[in-house]
């Protein structure tokens, strides 16, 4: 039969009041600050705002670094560097097609981050990733995983990792396509098959009802938990 519905859009809700078009929970409402908990969405903060919040934090008990939403900056180097690394480490490993030998590619870097630090944040790292966590956000994930006590927590990202290349086709048809292969250290693919997940969170139907992030949830049980 024929009948009429009204849904509510169920989008990312990162900022400090609910939108009317989603009932999901903003992130205030779980009261972080108060369970010695720093939340960073890394789509809206500044590199500045970034390096004084995790600055002015190392002691406490864990950080969301939240990747749902593209990065505002290349959160990865000098900030990762400074505060969140124990060491150097090799995140991934980037290769090109090579014009010499058109359909063959080569390795031409590998991307590393961190130094040897002894004044690191040490307590847990929850980052969170969905769907929209794509292209340089993958790219940072990658490199926020080699950090100690940290988990990559949420649901299956976009696997499109590398920068992009394009070319026109006749009829002015521009074409954008992924330029670089990117995989993890092992030679384990990223691109296609996403991040490597740590633990797992699908909001399910009644979850949507509640308006509860799970992936929030899930990344304040992980730095509780003992």
């Amino acid at each position: 039969k024929t009948q009429k519905i009204t849904l509510k859009n169920f989008i990312n809700n990162s900022g400090g009041k609910k939108p009317e078009s989603t009932s999901r929970k903003c992130w205030t409402e779980y009261a972080t600050t108060a369970k010695d908990i720093v939340y960073i969405n890394v789509g809206s903060i500044s590199k500045e705002g970034m390096d004084s919040t995790i600055k002015q934090n190392l002691s406490a008990k864990g950080i969301i670094f939240d990747f749902r939403t593209y990065p505002n900056h290349f959160a990865s180097t000098d900030l990762f560097s400074e505060y969140l690394s124990e060491k150097v480490n090799t995140f991934a490993w980037m290769s090109r097609n090579s014009k010499a030998t058109p359909g063959s590619y080569k390795l031409i870097m590998k991307s590393e981050t961190g130094k040897e630090n002894t004044n690191y944040f040490k307590g847990k790292i929850a980052v969170l990733v969905n769907e929209e966590t794509i292209s340089h956000g993958e790219c940072c994930v990658m490199a926020y995983a080699t950090s100690p006590n940290t988990k990559v927590i949420g649901s299956t990202t976009a696997g499109a990792d590398g920068n992009i290349g394009y070319f026109y086709l006749p009829g002015k048809t521009l074409i954008i396509y992924t330029a670089l292969g990117a995989y993890y250290p092992n030679w384990e693919i990223c691109q296609r098959d996403g991040i490597k997940i740590d633990i797992a969170a699908y909001p399910t139907l009644k979850d949507m009802q509640e308006g509860r992030d799970v992936w929030i949830e899930a990344g304040i049980k992980y730095i509780l938990d003992d």
